[in-house]
């Protein structure tokens, strides 16, 4: 469940390529919608789903037609509880670490370098999964949350 090194600093710089383009085009007066500490609390929240199965920690933050998308597929909010259990069934003690997570100056767009660390159920194996992240927000709500790993191993 590696990343090979060069594919993930790729996909790091063009997420931080991407949100340097936006921070750029946004203009100085323009209010934020989020801050990095509420950045932060959101994303405690996303780890917390995931760790104890349970979206209804996470569903507020998320807009009713919101969307995660990544190499496995695309998620509706609708699905998230049930995309949730199903990855409880085949892979256990989550441990996510974020390595960064920055925000666009006009705080509609972050940029979030994680790792997932978990055990496979069927072998015991531990494995760690490094995620490049760009998530668009509508207000203070995630509109879409775009993943890039590799499948991989």
């Amino acid at each position: 469940m590696r990343l090979p090194n060069r594919c993930f600093w790729f996909a790091c710089v063009i997420a931080f390529c991407l949100s340097a383009q936006i921070t750029n085009a946004a203009s100085a007066g323009t209010p934020a919608h989020l801050t990095q500490e509420s950045l932060r609390a959101i994303l405690a929240r996303q780890m917390q789903a995931w760790q104890k199965q349970d979206f209804s920690i996470a569903a507020g933050d998320w807009l009713p037609d919101g969307k995660l998308l990544s190499p496995g597929g695309e998620v509706k909010v609708s699905e998230m509880q049930s995309v949730i259990t199903d990855y409880a069934r085949h892979f256990g003690n989550l441990h996510v670490t974020i390595d960064r997570a920055i925000l666009s100056q006009d705080g509609k767009t972050a940029t979030i370098v994680w790792d997932w660390d978990v055990t496979r159920m069927r072998d015991g194996k531990r494995g760690v999964t490094h995620d490049a992240i760009i998530v668009d927000f509508e207000g203070s709500k995630i509109k879409t949350w775009h993943e890039y790993f590799d499948l991989g191993n």
